[in-house]
């Protein structure tokens, strides 16, 4: 019998085949190749050599391709490091596998950003870059009801002064509704050299002598520095393994970085390109279907910060499927000291948090981070000592709100009061225009989203609620990643 790391790798790769092709047409797997050019993929295998795979098809723990003219060629999943897909028309190859052939659902940005996404997430805000909308952040990711609703702060990569404006377009392209409270620019004036991060909470850290870490090891010990010493998109893509161990980590890796730490340091600030994947926003799905007929008693729960509100925010801080706990190691062992809030799975953008170093012994700082197998991909993460500097912050409304009518909607966004602007379908549309305040002399500039809402999908909840697996989910540590893992491998079989 298989093992449940080479069922979810299966899994994975037929969902990806069939999610993310070409303008983001759903098709089988058996269907790659067959109209158009032929899908590649580039093997990197563990001795090191790459070989390059046309029309790749996963079968019984083997990944099948052409290779040079050989046609079905073979190549054990077990020693397999990565697969990199070039796509028609994507820019950027995608990272699909990861070390041992563990499985991950990664999106590459297209140059002029993705069409009809296959996912459930969050509203998708592009920036003009002076010649064209670039997708360019996705705010409050996994905010599925109004009692989750809250503040996210994204910095805006591709934005642009375009005649004194700023421009920017956020649009539902989901199959879902989105609800959004406020919607502003914050402008950073920053000391040329420093760069800013925002934290959860909307403070700018500046970072001036970013440090990658010295050492990075998975819990199988495998070397994965490469992976996270840069901000370059060669991302981490879950290198965890499930192992015969009893208890809820046997489908958790266990992540340690390594930094240098300076005798009197007494904080750090931690700089994470950490976000989430797409099995996040389809198993959030699915978990609100298993509700059933009762969806809307459970939506008025959360909403009115009842017991089903405390439970959700448990659940989700418990088994970190949607955020993140990093672990500081002190003289008194493992302590947790900060949460990243993943973000949507298509755009990645690095967060920054606090954390208090001042018990932590010696000259080495040594941080861990637990992730659940699928549900995270790392890129960059690094340590800055330094104090912040002083930084110029201006928070600026739109001047112009216009939907896709037309009509001016600038009075709901323009502040946070629980009035929304609400965007019920796909190509529900809204064009925001910003008066760009005067550059500062000597100080390098970033712009950062401000934007604060939720969302809710479109679900097909039908039928007596699934109390059985819903206790299970909330109550047994572990079971929901597991059967979030399953279903995803269910449904992959129904494609084959």
């Amino acid at each position: 019998m298989r093992t449940l790391k080479y069922k979810t790798l299966a899994a994975a790769l037929a969902l990806f085949f069939s999610w993310s092709c070409v303008r983001m047409r759903s098709i089988a797997p058996q269907e790659i190749g067959a109209s158009g050019p032929s899908e590649k993929v580039l093997v990197i295998m563990k001795d090191g050599t790459k070989v390059t795979m046309k029309d790749p098809l996963v079968r019984d723990n083997k990944l099948f391709g052409e290779i040079s003219g050989e046609k079905n060629r073979q190549i054990d999943l077990a020693d397999i490091i990565s697969v990199q897909v070039v796509r028609r028309n994507w820019s950027a190859p995608i990272l699909l596998l990861g070390a041992a052939g563990v499985a991950v659902w990664l999106i590459a940005a297209e140059s002029n950003a993705p069409k009809k996404p296959p996912t459930s997430s969050c509203p998708f805000v592009y920036s003009f870059d002076g010649e064209q909308y670039v997708l360019d952040a996705e705010p409050y990711g996994g905010a599925i009801a109004k009692g989750l609703k809250r503040t996210e702060w994204l910095s805006l990569d591709h934005l642009k002064e375009i005649d004194g404006r700023y421009r920017i377009v956020a649009t539902n392209e989901l199959d879902e509704t989105e609800f959004t409270d406020e919607m502003k620019l914050v402008v950073v004036d920053h000391p040329e050299g420093s760069a800013v991060v925002p934290d959860a909470q909307g403070r700018v850290h500046t970072f001036v002598h970013p440090l990658p870490p010295v050492r990075a090891w998975d819990r199988a010990g495998r070397d994965i520095r490469s992976f996270v010493s840069a901000s370059d998109n060669y991302l981490w893509p879950g290198l965890a393994e499930t192992d015969d161990r009893a208890g809820s980590d046997r489908l958790r890796d266990s992540i340690i970085f390594e930094f240098p730490k300076p005798a009197d340091a007494r904080t750090a600030k931690l700089v994470a390109g950490a976000w989430t994947t797409m099995m996040g926003s389809r198993a959030a799905k699915g978990f609100l279907e298993l509700y059933g007929n009762k969806i809307q008693e459970f939506y008025d729960d959360v909403n009115g910060f009842g017991p089903g509100y405390r439970r959700v925010m448990s659940w989700y801080l418990n088994e970190e499927l949607y955020m993140l706990k990093v672990w500081v190691e002190t003289k008194e062992g493992w302590k947790p000291r900060a949460l990243i809030y993943g973000g949507g799975p298509f755009i990645a953008k690095e967060k920054a948090c606090t954390l208090d170093v001042s018990d932590v012994p010696g000259d080495v700082l040594r941080i861990r981070l637990n992730p659940p197998l699928g549900f995270w991909k790392l890129d960059r993460i690094a340590v800055d000592y330094s104090v912040d500097l002083p930084v110029n912050i201006l928070e600026i409304a739109p001047v112009s709100v216009v939907n896709q009518q037309g009509n001016d909607m600038r009075d709901l966004l323009e502040a946070g009061d629980d009035v929304f602007y609400k965007m019920p379908a796909k190509g529900d549309r809204a064009e925001l225009v910003f008066i760009a305040p005067p550059p500062a002399a000597g100080l390098s500039r970033t712009v950062l989203l401000k934007a604060t809402g939720y969302y809710e999908l479109h679900l097909d909840a039908k039928g007596e609620p699934r109390r059985d697996i819903l206790d299970r989910c909330f109550n047994e540590p572990g079971f929901a990643l597991r059967y979030a893992l399953e279903e995803a491998e269910k449904k992959a079989g129904k494609g084959r």
